[in-house]
């Protein structure tokens, strides 16, 4: 047998607000990715157009597109400049093991979703190029 609940406005305003909140981080990661005006945000796009400085390793999972340790685009012809050793991983967790501190993909069960997309997508394993000293 179902019970009828009375709620009253304030109630109901209470408990929205209070699932809101519960909502992570990382889910609210996901809702912003799939709102396309989440990349016209000039915010981001004055991040990911900064001057470019060299870093120490860029990742990709092709040879077109590498991003450095910032996660911004870098163009591969940067490679001419320096000398890198290049590594291959096929699972998120030996990346997030070896390279803790880059933020290509996020951390934990929300960077492993997204590293596994893309592994899917691009059909080969991530690549880190480490520049040499």
């Amino acid at each position: 047998m179902k019970k009828v609940i009375r709620l009253t406005e304030s109630d109901l305003t209470r408990i929205v607000k209070r699932i809101i909140n519960e909502v992570s981080a990382e889910e609210r990661d996901d809702a912003q990715m799939n709102n396309p005006d989440y990349f016209n945000n000039p915010k981001l796009y004055d991040y990911y157009n900064k001057p470019f400085e060299k870093k120490n390793k860029y990742g990709s999972f092709d040879d077109e597109e590498w991003y450095d340790e910032e996660d911004r685009s870098f163009d591969p012809k940067g490679f001419e400049d320096f000398d890198f050793e290049e590594e291959e991983f096929g699972d998120f967790g030996d990346l997030e093991k070896k390279h803790p501190d880059t933020k290509w993909f996020g951390k934990g069960e929300h960077g492993k979703k997204m590293f596994d997309k893309y592994r899917e997508v691009k059909g080969k394993p991530f690549k880190v190029r480490r520049r040499r000293d």
